[in-house]
């Protein structure tokens, strides 16, 4: 990963780079950037040198080809750990109940829940019924 953590804008220009496969040339980068998010040419250009710099991305030639030298699922494992450690002092418990509490989790966010952990943990960690918030969405 890069040597810190990167900016939104930054994220804006590898998240354009992965959902195009991991190369894209900064003219696409900045044509998305522009499209999406309403992000000047000169802009665009400076967050992709920033990543560069980082060592985020590679770039390539003829075109001005940007390849991403970091993955999308260590980048977003990265920043959910820095989360955690700014706002709940490290503690994912506190994370989850703060979720539930503000009721933010719906009934198939539970599901995808307890699913990722029976596979991380095993089906026993899971035997809990595990039922809340929708998320604002039950019918009263």
């Amino acid at each position: 990963m890069a040597k810190q953590g990167l900016s939104e804008s930054e994220l804006k220009v590898m998240t354009v780079i992965w959902d195009a496969g991991g190369e894209a040339s900064a003219k696409e980068i900045s044509d998305a950037l522009a499209a999406s998010d309403g992000i000047s040419r000169a802009a665009v250009y400076s967050f992709i040198h920033r990543c560069i710099e980082q060592g985020a991305i590679q770039r390539v030639e003829p075109g001005f080809v940007c390849r991403a030298l970091i993955d999308q699922e260590d980048v977003r494992t990265t920043e959910t750990r820095r989360f955690i450690d700014r706002l709940f002092g490290g503690s994912s418990d506190r994370l989850l109940a703060t979720l539930v509490g503000a009721d933010r989790l719906s009934s198939s966010d539970y599901d995808e829940l307890r699913r990722v952990v029976a596979e991380r943990y095993g089906a026993a960690a899971t035997d809990a019924p595990v039922r809340g918030g929708d998320g604002g969405k039950a019918a009263s």
